[in-house]
This record gives C-alpha cells, structure tokens and sequence, in this order.
C-alpha cells in the first residue's frame, strides 16, 4: 500500500518515482516529487523512460508532537531557495548567495540510476538538468560528453558553507 502523501490523481499521474525530503532554508520540511517520461511502446515490451518530465514541491506541516502529516501544500515557488537533488543527498541554497551561478526558483537534479548503456535521453545517458518550478521549463547544467558513457551517475558535492 502506497501511502496517500505520495499519491494524488489517476493512478498514472499520481505515482512518483522518486521522491526526496529537503529542509528549506526557512526550516520547513519540504517533499520534492520527481515524475518520469515513459517512450510509447505497442506491444508488452518494458517501456524505458526518456528523462524527467517535471517536479511537484509540497511543504509538510507536521504534529511537533506525532510527527504525523497535518497538511501538505503544493508550492508554486521556492522563493530565494535553490534546490539540490539526486540519489546521495538532497540540499536547498541561497540563489541570492550565488546570483552568477544558480537560477532562483530552480531545482538541479542528478540521474538516480546507474545504467550501463546509452539510453534514449535527449543529451546522452544521464537525466541531469535544471527544472524552473515557477514556469516549467527546463535547463541544462552538464553539457553531456560521450567519454560520460560507461561511468556512474553524478553525484552533488556540497562543501560545508560557514558564513560570518
């Protein structure tokens, strides 16, 4: 049984194959829910997926006594947060902080699965990219390189930041 946090709508639109926790710079609990594109397929052939099709943002408000789910709100911004995801850690910065690097509003994601053959993807075999939760749209941060072929999928390295 699939507890209803993670689900919502039809059956095909409301399963989320992957979903991470992230402490917002403000100190709320936020759940990040990443869907996946599926190639069409005719016959019973297992249908691959072809990369990340969007991203739904909920902030969790939880009982401080029970910990158990009081409410869940969908966020349509992230305000100066800037979010981090992928299979080894999931971390929110300052976009303010990294005005020339990062877009506000935007989480960076990292392939979550190891695969050994080129896949369908449209910029090679990892699903990495930036997602604009504000409008939709999608960006590249890691221009693909075919010597990234047979190596894992990437990881975020996050140095301790300690501001004075």
């Amino acid at each position: 049984m699939v507890p209803d946090i993670v689900l919502e709508g039809g059956w095909h639109k409301r399963f989320s194959h992957q979903s991470y926790l992230v402490k917002s710079l403000e100190g709320d609990l936020w759940m990040v829910r990443r869907f996946l594109a599926f190639e069409d397929v005719t016959d019973n052939a297992y249908s691959h997926s072809i990369g990340t099709k969007n991203f739904k943002v909920y902030k969790l408000e939880l009982d401080p006594e029970s910990g158990r789910l009081l409410q869940k709100l969908r966020l349509s911004s992230l305000g100066d947060n800037v979010l981090f995801v992928g299979d080894n850690d999931s971390v929110s910065v300052l976009a303010s902080c990294f005005s020339n690097c990062l877009q506000k509003d935007s989480i960076y994601f990292a392939d979550d699965n190891i695969i050994t053959e080129s896949r369908p993807y449209p910029h090679g075999p990892f699903d990495l990219g930036i997602y604009n939760v504000k409008d939709g749209s999608f960006g590249y941060h890691c221009p693909y390189n075919p010597s990234f072929r047979r190596m894992p999928p990437p990881f975020w390295v996050i140095p301790p930041l300690v501001w004075d």
